[in-house]
């Protein structure tokens, strides 16, 4: 090949290391205190220490809940669309970086040329071959003032944001699905409490009804007593329904179909979680959660862009050039006989006059870069709430739990003197079914509880950052 041509491939090469005109990257000071907060409201933590949350599968105990995580992350739909994000805008990188080098292509072509007998009469007409085979560039654009690598540094941010927000659905995903198990369990547990209940109900109205037979009793009692089954058993259907739709919740989540059957006999008394964690990590650590550093990365990617916007009131030079070989014969193309064939056609564009859009671009990118800035901020902020709510409820979550439970079983213990007194007459029947609604009432506030305990855990775990193990990330491309 030419001289030209390899004097355009070197000076491409050493054009591409060049230096951009985007700002220089500062990460923002977190706009949230070092520590968590520290009141009666909160647990008792020792000084502040770097530690680790465990994997997910330490984390939770339970074997159910663990092969439903399994499944959700293999079936679940939404976390897939995620990952073929993360694979789009690798790709979409990949065009973008093939900006940064020339385009050579090889091209071979052959031209006829027919002559007629009446414009060339000597040889009664003639036909004319000529073959050609050349290597060359079109358009490749001297990244000088860096422009094409601002896009590309773009388009590489954009890419890890994505990577990031892949995570961050995974980590989602995993406390949505525990949350959804937490939820059938407490629709399960309400559904064996009201169940008993009507069963007591009922055995209280064959009482009532031998009663009423002897006299000791009125007619009141017994519709009263009626009344209150028929309650009951209204409460078995709700509670039934509701059960069924959280089983379909799952499903959802898991990805595929679930019956009440595949979830097992586990009880929300059960030791579903781990209930000890490293609460005493400082609030840096939120600097690692997948969402916040998403949104590092587009903060990044806001930066780049204002290169590009920079760089597009500078001159753009673009360069095309071929080099290659013709000859009449194709037997001959590259032979020492064969004519050398090049061409360079260098071209520059200078903005003069754009009715101020290379001006408004470049306002626009510094505008996003702002923006960018402080939704990195909010992203750190709300984390920060995330993490100190749930340290509060986990403190008043568990003692709402240990008292929620004595509460229960001392109503329960009440209920059954109230029913033994009824029946050796020494008590009315007001008094049992005063303490029936009351131990209904205790044992869905008790599952309430405990849920709201349970869910704490799972939302801190996720909120510190824990869920994702390091096989289970992306790869880096």
């Amino acid at each position: 090949m030419g001289k030209p041509l390899t004097l355009t491939l070197m000076l491409g090469v050493v054009l591409t290391s060049g230096c951009t005109m985007a700002p220089t990257y500062e990460r923002p000071v977190m706009p949230v205190d070092d520590a968590w907060p520290t009141s009666s409201a909160y647990p008792d933590r020792p000084a502040l220490q770097e530690a680790e949350l465990v994997s997910w599968q330490a984390f939770f105990k339970s074997p159910i809940l663990s092969r439903l995580i399994q499944d959700s992350l293999a079936n679940n739909r939404d976390l897939r669309v995620a990952v073929l994000n993360v694979e789009k805008t690798r790709a979409q990188y990949q065009i973008q970086w093939a900006d940064l080098v020339p385009s050579i292509e090889a091209v071979g072509s052959l031209s006829r040329k027919g002559t007629p007998t009446n414009v060339n009469a000597s040889d009664g007409g003639s036909v004319r071959s000529t073959y050609t085979a050349t290597v060359g560039i079109t358009s490749y654009e001297l990244d000088l003032f860096g422009r094409v690598r601002s896009l590309t540094e773009n388009a590489l941010e954009t890419y890890f944001a994505t990577r990031e927000a892949q995570k961050a659905a995974h980590i989602s995903l995993i406390s949505q699905v525990a949350q959804g198990y937490v939820d059938y369990l407490a629709q399960k547990k309400i559904l064996y409490a009201v169940r008993i209940i009507l069963e007591a109900q009922e055995n209280a109205f064959k009482l009532v009804e031998a009663r009423v037979a002897q006299g000791s009793a009125s007619m009141a009692d017994l519709e009263s007593a009626r009344g209150d089954i028929e309650n009951a058993r209204s409460t078995v259907a709700q509670i039934t329904t509701q059960l069924a739709q959280s089983v379909n919740a799952l499903s959802l989540l898991v990805g595929k179909p679930l019956k009440e059957s595949d979830l097992g006999s586990e009880d929300l008394d059960d030791h579903l979680v781990q209930e000890v964690l490293p609460v005493n990590l400082p609030s840096k650590v939120l600097l690692a959660r997948p969402d916040v550093m998403q949104a590092e990365h587009t903060l990044r990617a806001a930066g780049a862009n204002i290169g590009a916007a920079r760089a597009a009131f500078f001159p753009t030079i673009s360069l095309t050039g071929t080099a290659g070989f013709s000859s009449a014969e194709l037997s001959s193309l590259f032979s020492s006989g064969s004519r050398l064939a090049w061409t360079l056609a260098p071209q520059i564009n200078l903005p003069i006059f754009e009715g101020g859009r290379t001006v408004a671009g470049l306002e626009v990118a510094e505008a996003d870069q702002k923006i960018a800035v402080a939704d990195y901020e909010k992203a750190i902020q709300s984390a920060f709430q995330e993490v100190a709510d749930n340290l509060a409820g986990l403190k008043g979550g568990k003692a709402q739990d240990d008292a929620q439970k004595n509460r229960l079983s001392a109503y329960m213990r009440a209920y059954e003197i109230a029913k033994s007194r009824y029946a050796h007459g020494v008590a009315s029947f007001t008094d049992v079914l005063v303490l029936q609604q009351t131990l209904l009432n205790a044992s869905v506030e008790y599952v309430t509880g405990r849920v709201s305990y349970l869910k704490s855990l799972v939302t801190l775990y996720k909120a510190l950052g824990g869920g994702l193990d390091k096989e289970e990330t992306p790869d880096k491309g």
